[in-house]
């Protein structure tokens, strides 16, 4: 039973959108936040490819726009406001903040911002429809929604015997069946249309200020929509052989507190930052290096099924696997890497007859989405005895993200007479990680 609509508002209190301004120097063009995850590693690697957002357009709308920053009026071409006395200007600072992020992922990019929300913070669910629409008969490629309507989720009629085969439900199942509003507000209606269009949509998946209220936003819970949403990380598992080969690595996403945990992409918290208004436009900064709708779609296919089988293959180095766990194990993870849209590796290939191996080394977008599944295949494939198809994916782990330690560490487990110049790089790359550095003695 879905609630009557609330009032719409922006996903991350002022206070945060002042810290986070704090943080940036308009005269330097610098920041004194720290951008060091592997996101934004994924984010240099897309640069050093020469993806930067050359030729595409975000649509931002939200409170405005400072357009005395520099930055940001080189690359804003059009500011329309759909509130009295806001045109060009941001009296609250939150647009400006969504600004900043999508151009430190897309420096490239051109802006267009639609001022949605009146000097005193508050705004109409129907003005920002209005202005979805507007933005979608542009030649905008992506438009971010760093705000929401919150409602209520009843979610006592999905039947308790039904839940193991409903949290293996394909994701986009789900959310039409459990998440996406019937019918739907216009805040949804117009998300929705604009993705009918071509747009990427990304929105702010929302935070909780009822605890004891499951609670969804539109318009992320919308099926087409992208809902984004910060993870905190958990430490990685590491199992180490007497060898000094690693045997397995899984960095897990840990949910933040307070904030909505259904969304359709994660993305790690920028230190000291939080708010998931601040989580959607580092992805529609993505969406604008030239990500298609249609391989973002099999992005969010594959992390989802990876879940399941990188939860079995952790589980097997401390309880043995029965030969049926084994065969689903395979059949899971073979189902994952069968979504991501670019076909990198004879492994691949063999899921895709027919389809041409693209050389992964100028890839810059699978290091953002799918580098834990490569890193967990070949090594999961490695453990079986499959050498030759785990090292095939571990090789692509590597080009498409060259900043990942898991993929040099379990790579060097593979390849014992290259293990001790790829435990340095994962050494460098991970900061001094005492597994890294005691399985290097060992080598030594």
């Amino acid at each position: 039973m879905i609630e009557r609509p609330r009032k719409c508002r922006l996903e991350s209190p002022l206070k945060e959108v002042r810290e986070l301004l704090s943080g940036y120097d308009p005269g330097s063009d610098r920041w004194s936040l720290s951008f060091e995850s592997l996101f934004w590693n994924a984010v240099r690697h897309a640069h050093k490819l020469g993806r930067r957002g050359q030729g595409r357009r975000v649509a931002i709308i939200d409170s405005g726009c400072r357009l005395d920053i520099p930055r940001l009026k080189k690359r804003v071409d059009q500011f329309k406001s759909f509130v009295p006395g806001g045109a060009d200007k941001d009296p609250i600072g939150h647009g400006t903040a969504v600004a900043l992020l999508i151009s430190e992922v897309a420096p490239d990019a051109r802006l267009d911002i639609y001022n949605v929300v009146r000097r005193d913070g508050d705004m109409d669910q129907h003005t920002i429809a209005h202005a979805i629409r507007e933005a979608s008969r542009t030649d905008a490629d992506v438009i971010n929604l760093s705000l929401g309507v919150p409602r209520s989720l009843e979610l006592t009629r999905i039947d308790p015997d039904q839940l193991a085969d409903i949290l293996e439900m394909e994701w986009f199942k789900f959310k039409e069946l459990y998440l996406t509003e019937k019918p739907q507000c216009d805040l949804c209606n117009a998300a929705t249309e604009a993705c009918d269009t071509g747009k990427l949509v990304f929105a702010a998946a929302g935070e909780i200020k009822d605890t004891k209220t499951n609670t969804v936003f539109c318009p992320a819970r919308s099926t087409p929509v992208t809902g984004v949403g910060f993870v905190g990380q958990g430490e990685s598992t590491l199992h180490s052989t007497s060898d000094g080969g690693l045997k397995n690595s899984i960095t897990a996403p840990l949910p933040l507190p307070g904030q909505v945990p259904l969304f359709d992409v994660p993305v790690e918290q920028i230190p000291a930052v939080v708010g998931t208004s601040f989580a959607c436009p580092l992805y529609a900064g993505v969406g604008a290096l030239g990500l298609a709708k249609g391989e973002l779609e099999d992005y969010i296919k594959s992390m989802h099924y990876s879940a399941s089988p990188m939860r079995l293959h952790n589980n097997s180095h401390y309880v043995a696997l029965s030969p049926s766990q084994v065969k689903s194990t395979f059949q899971a993870y073979d189902k994952a890497l069968y979504y991501v849209p670019h076909v990198h590796c004879t492994v691949q290939a063999k899921l895709h007859p027919g389809t041409a191996i693209t050389d992964p080394s100028g890839c810059a977008t699978c290091g953002f989405f799918v580098e834990p599944q490569f890193v967990n295949q070949g090594l999961w494939l490695l453990e079986r005895n499959q050498i030759d198809d785990g090292i095939s994916l571990l090789e692509v782990a590597r080009s498409i993200a060259p900043w990942s330690a898991n993929a040099a560490a379990n790579l060097g487990a593979a390849h014992r007479e290259k293990a001790i110049d790829l435990y340095e790089i994962a050494v460098k790359l991970s900061s001094g990680n005492p597994v890294f550095v005691d399985a290097l003695k060992r080598l030594r």
